[in-house]
């Protein structure tokens, strides 16, 4: 895994594909995150994130072999 030393007000963006996960949160300082997605109107909408009871990163999302 790699680190880095990130200060108030950096910003860190990167793709669906990218594999990533934290640590935890061993100071007295907030951690805040925000997820935030785009995708042109031309494409396919994704399944998983829509109608009133989403399965989103649950079981009911899995589509495939995850490894």
């Amino acid at each position: 895994w790699l680190t880095a030393e990130y200060q108030m007000g950096d910003l860190l963006v990167f793709s669906m594909q990218q594999m990533h996960a934290s640590s935890d949160n061993l100071s007295t300082a907030v951690r805040i995150s925000s997820d935030s997605r785009y995708q042109l109107a031309s494409e396919p909408q994704d399944e998983r994130w829509m109608g009133d009871d989403p399965p989103v990163h649950g079981i009911r999302a899995k589509k495939g072999m995850v490894c």
